[in-house]
């Protein structure tokens, strides 16, 4: 039986405890030329590393909403940033946090540098991400960690290289370095086979002694959409020590821009080479798509819900959906959480822009998403009386969106949030012959004393239906027929270590074992909140786009 289990470590449990607490701070550039003044910070739980990030946080929140994550590798593998001190303080006051490594340091040569190890890379992402999930911390929920960056220059580039399979990173910036055939800070050309996302590189022309290495991973990587800038001016030590960082600032902050905060004009710089703003650069690209795809909010009519006419839905549609009248697309559908609606996986999950990029660096294959309304009239996915919804959704939507868009029946996955991941996996052991993936996110599966329901004069009636279609109990019941049924069906649940609904998926993971029923369980660190659904989002989405690509139509 294949099982991923990732637990916590003790770790990331001891960075959870050593919390935040300025110990030195200092001002570069006057705190940047962004929005938001910036200053470098030495942390008592992190005190070898230096964290740039807006003075006021949160004042920045309240401008940018949560702030993306930067992590940065320097030059020579080592322990000082303050090489580029100005360009990540320009990062900073644009609305980003940056951890990188290395002691803060008040001047050059005050004291004596080191070398470090790659894994540093993971310790400051680690530290960080521990401290947004940490009451009392002054990060606390002032980060989006589903939006994470590595970035490093020379031997720093390859630490980012070392560390890129790690599932938190969305894009990567390799400045002035390359792997070419050499080794270097654990990382080699086979590093790029766990390159999963864009990725930027910026070199200095041929004077560069990266420039070679870098033009032959360009040249290598095939799967994911990748820049490589040259600027010859600027040779292999950049512009880093200009004011904000120079030309090299300004790039990576329009990079970041692009990718992590959904800027999309950005792209017209490193895909159509506008470069009125970057005299003497030169930019080539390769594996971009670039098909934009589009979220719509509609009705359907609807006669199983009672006092139901017409029943809302969203639906994304691929960039090449009306291109092709002939072709016909797999179908997901995600259900949202109780409480909310079928927008806010646009609203809260950056829906569109996400499968958008997935879908352009080839990370899935392009499909229908539908995000059906499970909470207005009455909150429940299930069928109970008066309130026919399981019936509706099987025998109502299902049919309707194969009907009015080019769906293929034969490649339908399910997914879901909460009640909404109750949902999908119910769903999928009444009907486990409609679905090849199921993909439960903290789901809801039986019935809970939650002292939020004690006001809900609702809630006693749901919870009789929730428990009513518990399926941990309908598996641990189950006939051989409904098993061999059930084991077709690839399963996934994912649940953070302190979510209330963690002792619930985990006793549907120990029915599934003990029915022999293989399934993929991830378990990290994380509560009931978006701060893990995104990046599990994320990851259903790719799941199901390898899977309706691998398998042929039934």
């Amino acid at each position: 039986m294949k099982k991923t289990i990732f637990l916590l470590s003790l770790l990331t449990l001891w960075l959870a405890q050593a919390g935040a607490q300025p110990l030195k701070t200092k001002v570069i550039d006057n705190g940047g030329s962004g929005q938001l003044k910036a200053i470098a910070v030495k942390e008592a739980g992190l005190p070898d590393f230096v964290i740039y990030r807006p003075e006021n946080l949160q004042l920045a929140r309240a401008r940018c909403g949560t702030l993306p994550l930067l992590v940065f590798g320097n030059g020579g593998c080592a322990d000082s940033s303050i090489g580029y001190e100005r360009m990540l303080t320009e990062i900073a006051s644009h609305g980003y946090v940056v951890v990188a490594i290395g002691e803060l340091q008040e001047k050059r040569g005050d004291r004596k540098e080191g070398f470090t190890p790659s894994s540093d890379i993971k310790r400051g992402m680690d530290w960080m991400i521990a401290q947004n999930r940490t009451k009392g911390s002054d990060y606390y929920q002032y980060i989006d960690t589903a939006k994470v960056a590595a970035a490093g220059h020379s031997c720093g580039g390859a630490q980012v290289l070392a560390n890129a399979a790690n599932p938190l990173l969305k894009t990567y910036l390799i400045l002035n370095a390359g792997m070419g055939d050499m080794t270097m800070a654990d990382a080699s050309s086979e590093s790029l086979r766990n390159v999963h996302g864009p990725i930027l590189y910026v070199v200095g022309g041929p004077s560069d002694v990266a420039y070679k290495n870098a033009q032959t991973d360009y040249d290598r990587l095939h799967h994911v959409p990748v820049v490589l800038a040259n600027h010859p001016a600027s040779g292999h030590g950049g512009t880093y020590h200009e004011p904000n960082g120079g030309d090299y600032g300004r790039l990576v902050i329009d990079w970041l821009d692009w990718h992590l905060k959904d800027k999309k004009k950005n792209a017209d710089i490193f895909l159509n080479g506008n470069l009125a703003d970057y005299k003497g650069w030169d930019i080539k690209k390769k594996n971009f798509k670039v098909r934009i795809g589009r979220l719509e909010s509609r009705a359907m009519p609807c006669k199983l819900l009672k006092g139901i006419s017409e029943r809302e839905y969203s639906i994304y549609l691929p960039g090449s959906y009306d291109e092709n009248s002939s072709q016909r697309y797999p179908v997901l559908y995600l259900m949202h959480g109780g409480g909310e609606t079928h927008t806010d996986w646009q609203r809260k999950g950056g829906l569109r822009q996400l499968a958008d990029s997935l879908i352009d660096c080839g990370a899935t294959a392009e499909m229908i998403i539908v995000c059906p309304e499970g909470n207005k009239q009455h909150m429940m996915y299930f069928n109970a009386p008066h309130w026919r919804y399981e019936d509706y959704f099987f025998n109502e939507l299902m049919p309707y969106i194969e009907k009015t868009f080019r769906a293929d029946a034969s490649r339908t996955g399910i997914a879901g949030f909460s009640m909404g991941g109750g949902a999908a996996v119910v769903y999928g052991i009444h009907r486990p012959e409609k679905f090849r993936m199921v993909y439960d996110i903290s789901g809801y599966l039986r019935r809970q004393p939650l002292d939020f329901l004690k006001n809900d004069p609702s809630a006693e009636w749901r919870q009789r239906v929730i428990e009513d279609n518990n399926p941990i109990k309908r598996v641990e019941k189950a006939k051989e027929a409904d098993t061999k049924a059930w084991q077709k069906v690839d399963w996934v649940v994912s649940v953070g270590d302190q979510d209330f609904t963690l002792e619930a998926n985990m006793d549907l993971v120990k029915a599934f074992r003990a029915r022999r029923i293989p399934y993929t369980m991830h378990v990290s660190e994380g509560s009931h909140d978006w701060n893990y659904v995104r990046p599990a989002l994320e990851d259903a989405i790719r799941r199901f786009g390898r899977i309706s690509a691998a398998e042929p139509a039934r």
